[in-house]
């Protein structure tokens, strides 16, 4: 691979500025130098560029969506963050669709109710999917508020988890999915 990291926007600059003749005034200030300090900086931001296309070229190295490519050749995808499916419990009828909020302030987040798991006089538990991806919807159990208008109900409690969420596969997870399909057994 290719170092970079001496390209630097003063070694470009000194670079430049030793290929003027001797008689020419090169010192900080002058006009040659003041001419050539802006293409020494941007020629810098070029070999930045440069660099990081080299890293984002190789899968010890790349990220986000260039190790997604990478990987593609392999037939691998990143795995997607998923929502919690948990159970609510209600003491009403509740329709499909309907939301309901945690009361945890700033971690709050909004479940909305899906098919119904079970029912009993007065107790209502339907499977509840968390419109946020990711672990979030996890880790609140308690009460809820709802959003959605629900006639003669007095309880909303969210409880177990069904299916936890997941969030989205890091770079470094994928990247040994990857290289696990180069092992032979």
């Amino acid at each position: 691979m290719i170092d970079f990291s001496g390209y630097t926007a003063k070694s470009i600059e000194r670079a430049m500025l030793s290929q003027v003749p001797d008689n020419i005034d090169t010192r900080e200030g002058s006009i040659i130098q003041t001419a050539v300090g802006p293409v020494a900086w941007y020629l810098e931001g070029t070999y930045m560029l440069l660099k990081q296309m080299q890293d984002n070229a190789y899968a010890d190295s790349a990220v986000g969506q260039f190790l997604d490519l990478i990987v593609l050749e392999r037939g691998l995808r990143r795995k997607v963050a998923t929502s919690a499916v948990r159970k609510g419990i209600f003491d009403a009828e509740v329709e499909s669709g309907s939301r309901f909020k945690t009361i945890n302030g700033a971690d709050s987040v909004i479940f909305v109710t899906g098919k119904l798991l079970s029912s009993a006089e007065h107790s209502y538990i339907y499977a509840m999917t968390c419109q946020t991806s990711g672990t979030i919807g996890n880790h609140y159990t308690g009460n809820l508020l709802p959003v959605t208008a629900i006639p003669n109900l007095t309880l909303a409690v969210i409880g177990e988890i069904i299916t936890a969420g997941t969030e989205e596969e890091t770079d470094e997870a994928l990247r040994k999915r990857y290289f696990e399909t180069f092992q032979t057994t």
